[in-house]
């Protein structure tokens, strides 16, 4: 594991509170849509993982 993970799955999920707001027809499926661009391969696995737990 990554020491940055965690903090990269709490960013994704966040991201994907904030987004539901004003995307009601969000999905999980929509994440790789929302992925930060630079983040590390370990990072975006996890980011992606807390996006998907949100929704």
């Amino acid at each position: 594991m990554n020491h940055s993970e965690p903090a990269a799955w709490t960013a994704g999920r966040d991201a994907a509170r904030t987004l539901r707001r004003e995307l009601p027809n969000l999905t999980a499926t929509d994440a790789g849509t929302y992925l930060p661009a630079a983040l590390h391969p370990d990072d975006a696995d996890a980011w992606l993982r807390g996006f998907r737990s949100a929704l």
